[in-house]
């Protein structure tokens, strides 16, 4: 199982700094050190620098919901993350937002807005954010108290989490800077991150190329092992191979078993494409039957698909 990373974005008043006035020409009001801000003029939202203090930590959950190795870390510039699996595939990050009660004091909801751009450091490692640009939300304003994770605590309100997806596989090897603004009608908040995310619980499907999206696959190289032949009632020298697949080494077989599919996988079958029947002969000249097993390791999909890595469609029979 993949590890759950919650990702809060702590906005903290760091002192009483004074409500401050806004610009006539739709300037930041000048505020206090951690103060609300002013309102602007036309066209000013308040004061960017005006609005609370915009932090990040990461709380990264244990194998189990509450155990001891959970643990908070201060999200900074240049961070490496983890990321979470969705239950139909995809692969996201999860922002929330924390926020000095005051600071949202009759407020129903707050405005999250989240940008993905490619780092200019290394823009060949966006990979598939390209497809996920922008996440816009009016997110409710929840109490802190019963949150998972996170300490109860009266002074602070929660906004979120959101499921912020970035892609449909392994984000492993991405990087972006994500950008956050979090928006009340008197202030605005913003700050952007670069980001590293990697695969942090490597199993023994990793070692095989993932496909699909949604729902993805692990492709497990092996052969079908010829078990015995039936006869087609009627249909002189024509058989049905039973067969059962093999993975060709012991990673692969451990990946089949780590998504709970050996039974599956490995179960006694007629020989895919040859259902109806084979010529005997064209069977026996095939040799070595090589396969292909495709098997879910995530998602509500088909868990297991078949492609022999030869054609066999030249020794099917049609017996009436």
């Amino acid at each position: 199982m993949k590890r759950a990373a919650l990702f809060a974005l702590i906005l903290q008043g760091c002192g009483d700094g004074g409500a401050g006035a806004g610009g006539a020409d739709g300037s930041a009001g000048a505020g206090g050190v951690g103060g609300a801000g002013g309102v602007g003029g036309a066209g000013g939202g308040g004061g960017v620098g005006g609005g609370p203090t915009l932090d990040v930590i990461v709380v990264e959950q244990g194998p189990a919901p509450g155990e001891a190795d959970d643990r908070a870390v201060t999200l900074v510039d240049g961070a490496t993350i983890g990321f979470e699996w969705g239950f139909q595939g995809g692969t996201m990050i999860r922002p929330a937002i924390l926020l000095p009660a005051e600071a949202v004091e009759g407020l129903d909801d707050v405005r999250l807005t989240l940008r993905h751009r490619p780092d200019p450091d290394d823009p060949n490692a966006f990979g598939s954010v390209a497809d996920f640009p922008e996440l816009i939300l009016d997110m409710p304003v929840d109490s802190l108290i019963g949150q998972g994770n996170l300490p109860p605590d009266d002074t602070l309100r929660i906004v979120g989490p959101i499921d912020d997806q970035l892609g449909w596989t392994d984000l492993g090897g991405t990087r972006l800077i994500l950008d956050v603004t979090a928006q009340t009608p008197a202030w605005t908040v913003e700050r952007s991150f670069r980001l590293a995310i990697e695969s942090r619980d490597v199993g023994p499907c990793d070692a095989f190329p993932q496909t699909g999206m949604g729902c993805t696959y692990r492709a497990i190289d092996g052969f079908f092992n010829l078990l015995r032949e039936e006869p087609v009632p009627g249909c002189d020298n024509a058989v049905v191979p039973i067969v059962a697949f093999e993975p060709e080494t012991r990673a692969g077989m451990a990946c089949v078993e780590d998504v709970g599919l050996r039974d599956l996988v490995t179960r006694e079958q007629p020989l895919p494409g040859l259902e109806g029947g084979a010529d005997l002969a064209c069977l026996e000249a095939l040799g070595l039957l090589r396969a292909q097993a495709s098997v879910q390791d995530h998602g509500t999909c088909s868990p297991v698909s078949w492609a022999l890595l030869l054609d066999v469609s030249g020794c099917a029979v049609a017996c009436e």
